[in-house]
């Protein structure tokens, strides 16, 4: 038998605390089994490895932007380049972080932070 667990959820609402409050109690009701165990209110938020945000947009477009979030942690340890691997992997692995840093940010700014980051690290 297969049974897929999803641990995480994210969904944005309009309202204040304490509609976010009164919703989450709505959907205790529906689904006895999920638990809504943290929420954030405000303008930005860190979810996974996004970071999610009212950008320069916002107030025209009613559009949230979106960059890449990385734990103040994160030491930028990635397969070395003298390693067993082939050198085509470790170009492709590089080549394939950096496009997703380019397809996750909705700001070409931070797509650019954050591959200079990743180049130096």
């Amino acid at each position: 038998m297969f049974k897929r667990l999803i641990d995480d959820g994210f969904g944005i609402m309009r309202g204040n605390k304490k509609d976010v409050g009164t919703w989450i109690n709505e959907f205790y009701q529906l689904r006895e089994n999920i638990f809504i165990y943290k929420w954030t209110f405000g303008n930005y938020v860190a979810y996974m490895d996004l970071y999610i945000f009212k950008g320069n947009n916002f107030l025209d477009t009613g559009i949230l932007s979106i960059k890449v979030y990385q734990k103040p942690a994160n030491r930028y340890m990635y397969i070395p380049y003298k390693s067993a691997h082939t050198r085509h992997t470790i170009k492709n692995y590089v080549l394939g972080v950096l496009k997703r840093y380019v397809r996750i940010n909705t700001e070409e700014l931070n797509s650019q932070k954050i591959k200079n980051i990743f180049s130096l690290g």
